[in-house]
């Protein structure tokens, strides 16, 4: 047999399902011609994890982006000696080295151009397991390790017995760089090369648009998440501070199932109430009493105490006879449509009209949603409906959208009443645009949009996140 195909073959043999591991330091062969006397020389210090040589470590030196086999007559294989040293000639050009010793294996990149040392230490191998979201790009690889897997239906990949090393991945959805370990990746599809570390699919709702969620302060404690969508995209959220192991989470955007959290190292957060340019208020006390929206002041506050409690994180207790404030003219549109939530407690279940929203002018005509007394009452126009609702004093988010033509009112993900309120178009005139009015309420956020927000999504129950 020739020398060379004889050579070819013990490397293929090697690398083709055996592994490096299989290959002994004697096996000193090239592919192609690739030799050991041409090129430019690389000397490689290899060690153990306790500073002790690699003198076991054989060494395959393969093109920076070799995906497969097809350039293998370009691979060159050596063995350490006694002092894990490795000696070997490479043209100019960028090369991926890979240094196996029983189950420990290093990658190095290297660019040649000149003679070139360099030394490093061996580690266990590992998996290498995550999601490509946006779907099936078809396969995905790890240029210079000339391997390539198959992404299965939900985008899921897996490569067993990875060497340690800062990693390349690529595929059709983009390319992505990280240090290799663990499994469980998102990487993203939006051309960013974001990669969330120890993720975790969170099964959101889907048309979630800020809706507020209770989560686990393990599950958030280092600060740094981020929430990427299946197409890969960031979701906006907030979280509140840590309370008896519990958070509030905002999140913002409408979400498919299942969204991935997890370590971003680039630590951006986008802020869900910035996003939306109909989203006219947001007044979360938790978060701060500002609006944050970054516009004008929207909720001008003027009673209540602020207190906090581990499930509602910071909250307002209006007083009976008081209101929250009142809404500047922004908030709450002249014209066109609009949505309100407001999440409230009652703390005098047996006191009735107790007003959510009093929108109103002079003359009686406007909007007012009021609860209190096993009562909901709303005035759309001039046109009163009140039905029998009971309220234990729980926490509920109320929700009012008025699209052109009728009004609706939901809570708990219900929607409670709808009304033909045509004559709420003509709000010029109402001069009158208070919060929490009768005060006996605590009130943790209010949202208002000059558009139609679905109102069973908005006053959906606060989910508990595991």
């Amino acid at each position: 047999m020739h020398p060379d195909l004889g050579s070819k073959r013990v490397l293929l043999a090697c690398l083709a399902g055996l592994g490096l591991a299989a290959c002994g330091a004697s096996d000193q062969v090239s592919g192609g011609t690739v030799g050991t006397e041409t090129g430019n020389a690389l000397t490689a210090k290899l060690l153990r994890e306790d500073g002790s040589p690699a003198a076991s470590a054989v060494v395959v030196a393969r093109p920076w982006d070799a995906v497969d086999s097809t350039s293998l007559a370009r691979w060159v294989q050596a063995g350490a000696d006694g002092e894990g040293v490795v000696r070997l000639r490479l043209p100019a050009g960028r090369w991926t080295l890979e240094a196996r010793s029983g189950a420990l294996g290093r990658r190095i990149d290297v660019a040649m151009d000149g003679d070139l040392a360099v030394q490093d230490t061996l580690r266990p191998a590992t998996l290498l397991r995550g999601h490509v979201l946006g779907g099936n790009f078809g396969s995905i690889g790890l240029p210079g390790l000339a391997r390539t897997a198959s992404l299965r239906l939900d985008g899921s990949f897996e490569f067993l017995d990875v060497p340690s090393g800062t990693q390349r991945l690529e595929a059709s959805g983009g390319q992505w760089t990280l240090e290799v370990g663990g499994d469980s990746l998102a990487l993203a599809t939006d051309g960013s090369g974001a990669v969330l570390h120890r993720t975790r699919p969170l099964a959101l709702p889907v048309g979630a648009w800020l809706r507020g969620f209770q989560v686990a302060d393990t599950l958030v404690s280092d600060g740094d998440v981020r929430i990427l969508d299946g197409q890969g995209r960031v979701v906006p959220f907030a979280l509140g501070a840590a309370r008896e192991g519990l958070r509030r989470m905002w999140v913002g955007a409408s979400v498919s199932s299942p969204v991935f959290l997890g370590i971003d190292a680039e630590r951006a957060r986008v802020s869900p109430f910035v996003q939306e340019p109909d989203l006219a208020l947001a007044w979360v006390p938790e978060l701060g009493e500002g609006n944050l929206t970054g516009s004008r002041t929207g909720l001008a506050v003027a009673a209540g105490t602020v207190l906090d409690s581990a499930g509602e994180g910071r909250y307002r207790r209006i007083p009976l006879g008081t209101a929250l404030g009142t809404l500047d003219s922004g908030a709450l549109p002249d014209t066109g449509s609009f949505s309100l939530m407001v999440r409230a407690r009652l703390n005098l279940a047996a006191v009735g009209s107790l007003w959510l929203v009093d929108w109103t002018d002079p003359d009686g005509a406007g909007l007012r949603i009021g609860i209190g007394a096993g009562r909901l009452s709303v005035r759309a126009g001039l046109k009163d409906t009140a039905i029998d609702l009971v309220d234990n004093g729980v926490w509920t988010s109320w929700a009012a959208s008025w699209d052109g033509q009728f009004l609706s009112v939901s809570s708990d993900g219900t929607e409670r009443m709808r009304v033909a309120a045509g004559d709420l178009g003509w709000r010029m005139a109402w001069s009158l645009r208070r919060l929490g009015q009768g005060g006996g309420l605590d009130i943790s956020t209010v949202l208002a949009w000059r558009r139609v927000v679905d109102g069973e999504a908005l006053s959906a129950p606060v989910a508990k996140l595991p």
